[in-house]
């Protein structure tokens, strides 16, 4: 049986435990293993989702797994390369990411680009030089390739050709949020795993096992929603972070039963901040449509905290019906907003809108 903490895994008769840092997506997990058990591993691999899923930490934990020179003492990290893995010092893996920048300090691209973007430069020194070449140490050389939504166009082309000749000793690991910032070739070579978020029981365990002196957090964590993975454990770290997300919370919940113009004001506070960062506007959306659904599947408990308790109380003054509606305006002005709508109009249409 999967844990959070194992896998167990059959390699050539031998039993095998893993560990895996990934909490979570079992499938993925057990679907990996048995290709490693297989050897049949595929060149390249595409993890999809949004951020705080664990791509990252899975595709960590599957380089880790490819090299491991003890797999059946792995569930201590014993062996040389997964320690040099989980100390980031292994010399057959690299991580590309936006910050990445190719070793000529003379690089224009490197020097005075200010987009954030995964440059050509750096794909053609990291990856495609170093293709011929055999790993130093491991059965593998594996590049993970982070943030691959910001490849550029010339770089997404260079990548293509490094995957077009396929290598048996390099793997190609690419983590995205939007799969359709991919070019559909790229994505036609690669083995595609979209991770699921955790279930709010599932990240309830976790966290409690994990930080045993938080109950209180893990509780007003949970109350948001269906954070993800890697959201909890950022607020839990940075409880500046979690008392700004509350703050909201109790702004958008008082909001609900405030007047026209606090709320026509709100609008226009919202859509002057979309203008300078959408993402945050975004976000603040998503919290709405997050605490209709909290109030759609409430269910009393011994556990509370402040949201908890202004939940319970929308959720004796508000019918199903009323929530379900306001749930669909959310979603059709978050549709409307990814569209391009005007901001202040569409948000001014909700937030009157929104039935108590």
């Amino acid at each position: 049986m999967t844990t959070f903490f194992q896998q167990a895994i059959y390699d050539f008769g031998r039993l095998i435990i893993f560990f895996w840092n990934t909490k979570g997506q079992d499938y993925i997990k057990e679907s990996l293993s048995s290709m490693y058990s297989a050897d049949q591993l595929p060149c390249a691999i595409i993890f999809q989702s949004a951020r705080g899923f664990g791509k990252k930490t899975l595709a960590i934990d599957f380089a880790r797994m490819i090299n491991c020179e003890k797999p059946e003492k792995s569930i201590n990290h014993s062996c040389d390369s997964c320690l040099r893995v989980e100390s980031m010092t292994h010399p057959d893996l690299v991580i590309i990411d936006t910050t990445s920048k190719c070793s000529d300090t003379s690089c224009v691209s490197c020097k005075s680009s200010k987009s954030i973007s995964i440059k050509n430069c750096v794909i053609s020194e990291l990856i495609i030089s170093k293709a011929k070449y055999k790993p130093f140490m491991s059965k593998k050389r594996v590049v993970i390739i982070d943030e691959a939504d910001n490849l550029t166009n010339i770089s997404e082309e260079s990548l293509l050709k490094t995957l077009e000749e396929e290598n048996d000793h390099l793997i190609i690991i690419i983590l995205v949020k939007d799969l359709s910032k991919m070019q559909d070739t790229i994505i036609s070579r690669c083995q595609t795993w979209r991770l699921e978020k955790l279930t709010k029981k599932d990240l309830k365990l976790y966290l409690e096992e994990m930080y045993p002196e938080s109950k209180k957090q893990v509780i007003d964590i949970l109350s948001f929603g269906e954070a993800s993975i890697g959201e909890a454990i950022e607020m839990i770290n940075h409880p500046i972070i979690l008392e700004s997300k509350k703050d909201a919370v109790i702004k958008i919940i008082n909001m609900l039963e405030t007047t026209m113009f606090e709320k026509l004001r709100y609008s226009k506070e919202l859509s002057i901040l979309f203008r300078k960062d959408r993402e945050l506007v975004m976000q603040e959306i998503n919290l709405w449509k997050n605490l209709f659904r909290e109030i759609l599947v409430y269910e009393p408990s011994r556990e509370s905290s402040e949201i908890t308790v202004l939940i319970k109380g929308l959720y004796k003054k508000m019918s199903k019906l009323k929530v379900q509606r306001n749930l669909k305006k959310v979603i059709k002005i978050e549709n409307s907003l990814t569209r391009n709508a005007n901001p202040l109009l569409a948000l001014d249409n909700l937030l009157v809108s929104l039935e108590v």
